[in-house]
C-alpha cells in the first residue's frame, strides 16, 4: 500500500513568484499606459491655463466697463508719454497706460493680467520684478482719438483685448495710430497664436471671450477698414478707422 505521506513537498502554485519575462510584460504595460495618459494629462493642463486666461480677459472687459461707467462713456485714452509712437508703447507700470489706468480698479491685481500659458515661455531677464503682461489692448478704441463706447457701430464683433507673443513689460496698443493711419503689423505678436491650441484668446465689446484661431481673423475686428483682410495681409499696411 503506497504511504501518501512519503510524497515529496512541492509548494502550492499560489506561493510562486513572478518570473523575469511576467515583471518584464507588466513594466512594459505600465510604461504603454504612461504614455497614453501624458498627452491627455497636458491636454488637460493646457485647456485649464486657456479657461484661466479667458476669465483673465473677462474680468479685463469687467474693468473697462467700470473705467467707462466713470469716464462718461469714454474707453481709457491713451496719448501721453513722449514715445515715437504715443502711448503705444507704454509700460505696464506707466500710470497713464491701459493698465496702468486700470489696475487701481482692481487694487494693483497684476495676476489678472498674466495668462498662464505665456507664464510657461519664461519671463524675459531683463524684465524680472517688474510688472508684466502678454494682453494688449485695441489701439482703435484707446490710442490718440477719444472713443465713445456707444459710438461702435458692431460692439459685440470688435476686439477690445488680445494677446501678445510673450511676456513684456509693454501695455501695448494694437493696432496704434501713427502718420495719419493705423498699423496692426502682426509679425511682432504672432507667436500669441501658438499659445491655445493654434488660437489666441480675444475679448469682445460686449464682455464676451473667446479662442479665436489665426486664420479666422480680419481686420474689421479691430474697427479697421478695409475690414476682409488676413494678418499675413496686414503687413505694411495702413488702415483707416471704420466708424
Amino acid at each position: 500500500m503506497h504511504d501518501a505521506s512519503a510524497r515529496p513537498f512541492r509548494p502550492c502554485s499560489g506561493d510562486r513568484g513572478f518570473t523575469l519575462i511576467e515583471l518584464l510584460v507588466v513594466i512594459s504595460i505600465i510604461a504603454l499606459l504612461i504614455a497614453l495618459l501624458l498627452p491627455a494629462i497636458r491636454g488637460a493642463k493646457d485647456i485649464a491655463r486657456q479657461v484661466t486666461c479667458l476669465s483673465n480677459e473677462r474680468q479685463m472687459g469687467q474693468v473697462l466697463q467700470a473705467y467707462v461707467g466713470e469716464a462718461d462713456g469714454f474707453f481709457p485714452l491713451v496719448e501721453d508719454n513722449n514715445g515715437p509712437i504715443p502711448g503705444a508703447n507704454s509700460d505696464v507700470e506707466d500710470p497713464w497706460s491701459v493698465i496702468g489706468l486700470s489696475l487701481p480698479l482692481v487694487n494693483d491685481n497684476i495676476e489678472m493680467y498674466q495668462c498662464p500659458t505665456a507664464l510657461t515661455f519664461g519671463i524675459p531677464t531683463e524684465y524680472l520684478g517688474r510688472k508684466v503682461t502678454p494682453y494688449m489692448h485695441n489701439g482703435v478704441l484707446m490710442h490718440v482719438f477719444p472713443t465713445l463706447m456707444s459710438s461702435v457701430p458692431n460692439l459685440p464683433a470688435t476686439v477690445l483685448v488680445h494677446e501678445y507673443g510673450h511676456m513684456t513689460v509693454r501695455s501695448y496698443l494694437r493696432p496704434w495710430y501713427t502718420n495719419g493711419e493705423y498699423r496692426l503689423d502682426y509679425e511682432t505678436w504672432v507667436r500669441g497664436f501658438s499659445y491655445h491650441s493654434g488660437g489666441s484668446n480675444f475679448l469682445f465689446g460686449d464682455g464676451h471671450a473667446e479662442l479665436v484661431h489665426f486664420d479666422d481673423v480680419r481686420t474689421g475686428m479691430w474697427g479697421l477698414t478695409p475690414a476682409d483682410e488676413t494678418l499675413p495681409e496686414s503687413i505694411g499696411q495702413g488702415y483707416d478707422r471704420s466708424f
